[in-house]
């Protein structure tokens, strides 16, 4: 018979694609330098996550999507003149 406190364990224990994906998303923040932001981490990072996405190609993809959000160009990370975004 399970007590409470077993079972308060039990479903608070993280399961080993969880622990797996804290690892991988600390490789990323590793990569860009900086950690995720809550947003990145559910959306993005979550999404090429569970697509099989190495750690390179995300670090690369994130960097890339926060460089388009922001109003840059990825190639040269130059502003875009037309940026909507104001400039920081």
């Amino acid at each position: 018979m399970m007590n409470m406190a077993t079972m308060a364990a039990a479903e608070s224990a993280a399961i080993p694609v969880e622990r797996e994906f804290q690892a991988w998303t600390a490789d990323v923040s590793k990569r860009l330098g900086r950690e995720l932001s809550e947003a990145e981490r559910n959306g993005i990072a979550y999404d090429l996550f569970a697509d099989g996405c190495g750690v390179d190609n995300a670090a690369s993809e994130i960097k890339d999507s926060s460089l388009l959000a922001a109003g840059f160009d990825t190639e040269t990370e130059q502003r875009w003149p037309n940026a909507l975004t104001p400039a920081q």
